[in-house]
Protein backbone atom coordinates (compact mmCIF):
# COMPACT_ATOMS: atom_id res chain seq x y z
CA UNK A 1 0.00 0.00 0.00
CA UNK A 2 1.06 3.62 -0.81
CA UNK A 3 2.21 6.22 2.28
CA UNK A 4 -0.88 7.95 0.92
CA UNK A 5 -3.01 5.39 1.58
CA UNK A 6 -1.83 4.65 5.16
CA UNK A 7 -0.86 8.51 5.98
CA UNK A 8 -3.68 8.60 8.37
CA UNK A 9 -7.02 7.18 9.47
CA UNK A 10 -8.03 10.42 8.06
CA UNK A 11 -7.94 9.40 4.60
CA UNK A 12 -10.05 6.44 5.18
CA UNK A 13 -12.64 8.44 7.13
CA UNK A 14 -13.05 11.21 4.15
CA UNK A 15 -13.61 8.35 1.65
CA UNK A 16 -15.91 6.34 3.69
CA UNK A 17 -18.26 9.28 5.25
CA UNK A 18 -21.14 7.99 6.55
CA UNK A 19 -20.62 5.09 9.02
CA UNK A 20 -16.90 5.19 9.00
CA UNK A 21 -16.30 3.66 12.40
CA UNK A 22 -18.36 0.37 11.69
CA UNK A 23 -16.28 -0.19 9.05
CA UNK A 24 -12.96 0.56 10.03
CA UNK A 25 -13.87 -1.71 13.33
CA UNK A 26 -15.23 -4.33 10.08
CA UNK A 27 -11.61 -3.70 8.40
CA UNK A 28 -9.79 -3.97 11.72
CA UNK A 29 -9.03 -0.36 11.39
CA UNK A 30 -7.59 -1.10 8.09
CA UNK A 31 -6.69 -4.56 8.06
CA UNK A 32 -4.31 -6.95 8.62
CA UNK A 33 -6.09 -9.35 5.98
CA UNK A 34 -8.35 -11.42 8.43
CA UNK A 35 -11.18 -10.75 5.77
CA UNK A 36 -13.98 -12.38 8.13
CA UNK A 37 -16.33 -10.05 8.42
CA UNK A 38 -19.85 -11.72 8.70
CA UNK A 39 -22.72 -10.08 7.14
CA UNK A 40 -23.79 -6.99 6.37
CA UNK A 41 -27.38 -6.34 7.01
CA UNK A 42 -28.09 -3.05 5.16
CA UNK A 43 -26.85 -4.89 2.15
CA UNK A 44 -28.80 -7.82 2.61
CA UNK A 45 -32.11 -5.39 2.94
CA UNK A 46 -31.10 -3.14 -0.21
CA UNK A 47 -28.87 -5.65 -2.45
CA UNK A 48 -27.74 -3.54 -5.14
CA UNK A 49 -28.91 -0.29 -4.22
CA UNK A 50 -26.41 -0.58 -1.09
CA UNK A 51 -23.64 -0.61 -3.99
CA UNK A 52 -24.94 2.31 -5.43
CA UNK A 53 -25.26 4.33 -2.12
CA UNK A 54 -21.23 3.21 -1.56
CA UNK A 55 -20.68 4.26 -4.76
CA UNK A 56 -20.16 0.90 -6.14
CA UNK A 57 -22.12 1.15 -9.93
CA UNK A 58 -20.18 -2.01 -11.95
CA UNK A 59 -20.84 -4.58 -9.18
CA UNK A 60 -24.41 -2.99 -8.98
CA UNK A 61 -24.91 -3.25 -12.66
CA UNK A 62 -23.60 -6.75 -12.87
CA UNK A 63 -25.58 -8.05 -10.30
CA UNK A 64 -29.14 -6.36 -11.19
CA UNK A 65 -28.38 -7.29 -14.65
CA UNK A 66 -27.48 -11.09 -14.00
CA UNK A 67 -30.07 -11.27 -11.74
CA UNK A 68 -32.70 -10.29 -14.54
CA UNK A 69 -31.41 -13.10 -16.56
CA UNK A 70 -31.48 -15.53 -14.06
CA UNK A 71 -35.04 -14.73 -13.39
CA UNK A 72 -35.68 -14.72 -16.96
CA UNK A 73 -34.08 -17.98 -17.70
CA UNK A 74 -35.68 -19.83 -14.10
CA UNK A 75 -39.37 -17.92 -15.07
CA UNK A 76 -39.21 -19.94 -19.00
CA UNK A 77 -37.43 -22.68 -18.11
CA UNK A 78 -40.20 -23.21 -15.64
CA UNK A 79 -42.91 -22.19 -17.29
CA UNK A 80 -42.22 -24.63 -20.26
CA UNK A 81 -41.23 -27.12 -17.82
CA UNK A 82 -44.37 -27.23 -16.44
CA UNK A 83 -46.35 -27.13 -19.41
CA UNK A 84 -49.90 -26.47 -17.85
CA UNK A 85 -49.51 -29.30 -15.14
CA UNK A 86 -49.47 -26.81 -12.73
CA UNK A 87 -52.32 -24.39 -11.37
CA UNK A 88 -50.39 -21.00 -11.73
CA UNK A 89 -50.53 -17.59 -13.30
CA UNK A 90 -47.62 -15.85 -14.93
CA UNK A 91 -47.69 -13.42 -12.72
CA UNK A 92 -47.25 -15.48 -9.58
CA UNK A 93 -44.57 -17.69 -10.67
CA UNK A 94 -42.61 -14.69 -11.90
CA UNK A 95 -43.14 -13.28 -8.04
CA UNK A 96 -41.99 -16.11 -6.82
CA UNK A 97 -38.74 -16.34 -9.28
CA UNK A 98 -38.32 -12.59 -8.76
CA UNK A 99 -38.51 -13.27 -4.33
CA UNK A 100 -36.57 -16.10 -4.71
CA UNK A 101 -33.56 -14.85 -6.67
CA UNK A 102 -33.77 -11.26 -4.92
CA UNK A 103 -33.14 -12.98 -1.85
CA UNK A 104 -30.62 -15.20 -3.34
CA UNK A 105 -28.78 -12.35 -4.88
CA UNK A 106 -28.73 -10.10 -1.47
CA UNK A 107 -27.76 -12.62 0.21
CA UNK A 108 -24.47 -13.46 -1.18
CA UNK A 109 -23.92 -9.52 -1.60
CA UNK A 110 -24.43 -9.32 2.57
CA UNK A 111 -21.76 -11.59 3.05
CA UNK A 112 -19.29 -10.34 0.56
CA UNK A 113 -20.43 -6.37 1.06
CA UNK A 114 -17.48 -5.79 3.78
CA UNK A 115 -14.88 -7.44 1.68
CA UNK A 116 -15.81 -5.81 -1.62
CA UNK A 117 -15.87 -2.18 0.03
CA UNK A 118 -12.53 -2.27 1.22
CA UNK A 119 -11.61 -3.14 -1.94
CA UNK A 120 -13.45 -0.67 -3.80
CA UNK A 121 -11.72 1.82 -1.41
CA UNK A 122 -8.32 0.69 -1.47
CA UNK A 123 -8.43 0.56 -5.32
CA UNK A 124 -9.31 4.30 -5.24
CA UNK A 125 -7.18 5.34 -2.64
CA UNK A 126 -4.46 3.70 -4.58
CA UNK A 127 -5.68 5.54 -7.89
CA UNK A 128 -5.61 8.79 -5.75
CA UNK A 129 -2.86 8.29 -4.48
CA UNK A 130 -0.85 7.53 -7.77
CA UNK A 131 -1.83 10.38 -9.41
CA UNK A 132 0.68 13.11 -9.60
CA UNK A 133 -1.29 15.92 -8.12
CA UNK A 134 -0.61 17.68 -4.79
CA UNK A 135 -2.15 16.60 -1.50
CA UNK A 136 -4.38 18.94 -1.02
CA UNK A 137 -5.93 17.60 -4.61
CA UNK A 138 -5.64 14.36 -3.60
CA UNK A 139 -7.18 15.00 -0.54
CA UNK A 140 -9.92 16.83 -2.63
CA UNK A 141 -10.16 13.81 -4.84
CA UNK A 142 -10.67 11.73 -1.83
CA UNK A 143 -13.90 13.65 -0.89
CA UNK A 144 -15.19 13.43 -4.17
CA UNK A 145 -14.83 9.49 -4.83
CA UNK A 146 -15.81 8.31 -1.73
CA UNK A 147 -19.37 8.87 0.12
CA UNK A 148 -22.61 7.75 -0.18
CA UNK A 149 -24.78 8.69 -3.10
CA UNK A 150 -28.21 8.90 -3.15
CA UNK A 151 -28.32 10.16 -6.87
CA UNK A 152 -27.03 7.06 -8.02
CA UNK A 153 -28.93 4.87 -5.60
CA UNK A 154 -32.29 6.95 -7.61
CA UNK A 155 -31.24 7.46 -11.04
CA UNK A 156 -30.12 3.73 -11.71
CA UNK A 157 -32.95 2.47 -9.50
CA UNK A 158 -35.32 4.49 -11.66
CA UNK A 159 -33.57 2.93 -14.61
CA UNK A 160 -33.71 -0.29 -13.34
CA UNK A 161 -37.46 -0.59 -12.53
CA UNK A 162 -38.17 1.20 -15.80
CA UNK A 163 -36.65 -1.58 -17.38
CA UNK A 164 -37.89 -4.40 -14.69
CA UNK A 165 -42.08 -2.47 -15.92
CA UNK A 166 -40.87 -2.77 -19.76
CA UNK A 167 -40.25 -6.64 -19.07
CA UNK A 168 -43.12 -7.56 -17.29
CA UNK A 169 -45.46 -5.43 -19.00
CA UNK A 170 -44.33 -6.27 -22.65
CA UNK A 171 -42.09 -9.22 -22.61
CA UNK A 172 -43.32 -11.34 -19.99
CA UNK A 173 -46.94 -9.78 -21.23
CA UNK A 174 -47.69 -9.76 -17.42
CA UNK A 175 -50.55 -7.80 -16.22
CA UNK A 176 -50.03 -3.88 -14.76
Amino acid sequence: MSDFEHRSLATWREFIGDNEDYYLRQWGAVTSESRRFGVHWAAFLFGPGWLLYRRMLRPALVWSVGALVVELVLFFGIRAAAGGAFEFTDASLWKGVDVSVGLITNGIIAVKANAWYLDHARARLISIAADGASSAAKTRRVSEAGGVSWTLVIAVGMALGAGQFVIERYLLHLPA
